[in-house]
């Protein structure tokens, strides 16, 4: 019987083949359990629940775990971290474009179009990117959306005095228009996102309203609120709640505390102010006698003319008002113009120069809220006016010195 002779490469071809079956296999298991998002989740899904890694909607398939969590350059992973200092690196891997933006151009994923500086956050402010986008991958909140929520800003931001159009310039329309919208609108629901929305207080048809004190009364979110075609549309008439509080034993401050502050002098408190001459000799509803029947400007001019005599009164009054508006309408201006020179200046300038602008925004904001266009206390409006326009002065003048 003739054995045909092997040769000695097809025993090497055939070694090769049963050596390489176990590495492949070692290879392969390690980087299964290194590597493969459904091994991870075999303890991660304790963290938040099955939908810990439900993908995120901003990063691409091929992102997968070590990419964010395992030391850059390793082919097959030896430890992970999701503190920032593993995190950060690995994002600037890929995005190191964003120490350099400076606006909102490019990022298809800011639906809102909201102003986010990414150069001054991360150079100027030292920020690192989970600072603001921890919830990039693994979003527990619902709707998931993987972009920064508002509670990440106020971490920084004080919402009580920082304007909202500063981040929302488009404006609080398309802003909710993004917003889901649901058939249904319950308490329950709205803290997946509002979260502690009772303890706060908000603007009602420009009116402060303090959660907390309606909802033990028994009055639900869909009495107030609709989802049906804008997210969190208000439906509730002003006139219910007037038809309530206007027709019992309460004083008006209940409500419009910072009417009565502005009053007083002390709307702004970087800024005080005197008391207006009537701040403490008229009562609200001297001035607003009708309230309750929906209120006018010149059923406020009647009860004027009950105590002022003078028939050119109610002209004086137009005149504060009217005087006041122009003024508003010039800081803004200016304050515009102050932005733009802002852009122009060197780092080391703009910190300053910002928070002479977040003042002047301030005092607008306040003038805006008082809504009386100065009259409530016309000398405090002069005298926040004044110094606005100081303030963006020294704003234009940055730049004057700068290039000269």
């Amino acid at each position: 019987m003739n054995i045909k002779k092997i040769k000695l490469w097809q025993v090497l071809v055939v070694l090769v083949i049963l050596g390489s079956i176990p590495t492949a296999f070692v290879f392969s298991l390690e980087r299964y359990t290194t590597s493969n998002e459904k091994f991870c989740m075999t303890c991660h899904y304790k963290m938040w629940g099955k939908d810990f890694l439900v993908h995120s909607n901003i990063h691409p398939d091929s992102v997968r775990c070590p990419q964010c969590h395992a030391k850059q350059g390793e082919i097959i992973p030896k430890d992970f971290s999701a503190h920032p200092e593993r995190i950060n690196p690995n994002c600037v891997r890929c995005h190191k474009e964003m120490y350099k933006k400076a606006d909102t151009e490019g990022f298809k994923y800011n639906v809102m179009n909201i102003y986010i500086p990414h150069k001054f956050h991360l150079q100027e402010v030292g920020a690192v990117c989970t600072d603001c986008h921890n919830n990039i991958k693994h979003d527990k909140f619902r709707p998931v959306t993987n972009r920064p929520r508002m509670e990440s800003c106020m971490t920084c931001h004080d919402k009580k005095t920082q304007n909202c159009s500063k981040c929302h310039q488009r404006g609080a329309s398309e802003v909710l228009a993004a917003l889901p919208i649901t058939p249904k609108i319950e308490r329950e629901t709205c803290e997946n996102c509002h979260e502690g929305f009772a303890e706060r207080t908000i603007s009602f048809y420009r009116t402060e309203f303090p959660h907390n004190k309606h909802l033990p009364q028994g009055l639900s979110c869909d009495e107030c609120h609709s989802n049906a075609s804008v997210h969190g549309q208000i439906i509730k008439p002003r006139e219910d709640c007037m038809s309530c509080h206007h027709n019992q034993d309460r004083g008006c401050t209940e409500c419009h505390t910072f009417e009565n502050s502005f009053r007083k002098g002390m709307a702004l408190t970087s800024i005080p102010g005197d008391p207006d001459v009537m701040a403490d000799a008229v009562t609200c509803d001297v001035c607003h006698a009708d309230i309750a029947e929906g209120h006018s400007k010149e059923s406020v001019l009647e009860a004027c003319s009950n105590c002022h005599d003078d028939p050119a009164y109610k002209n004086r009054v137009n005149e504060i008002q009217k005087k006041t508006e122009k003024e508003i309408l010039v800081l803004s201006d200016l304050l515009n113009k102050g932005k733009r020179v802002a852009e122009t200046l060197p780092s080391n300038a703009q910190t300053q120069v910002n928070a002479m602008i977040n003042r002047t925004e301030e005092i607008l904001k306040t003038l805006k809220k008082d809504r009386s266009r100065g009259f409530h206390n016309a000398a405090y409006s002069a005298k926040l006016l004044r110094d606005g326009e100081a303030t963006l002065q020294k704003v234009i003048t940055w730049q004057q010195v700068k290039t000269e």
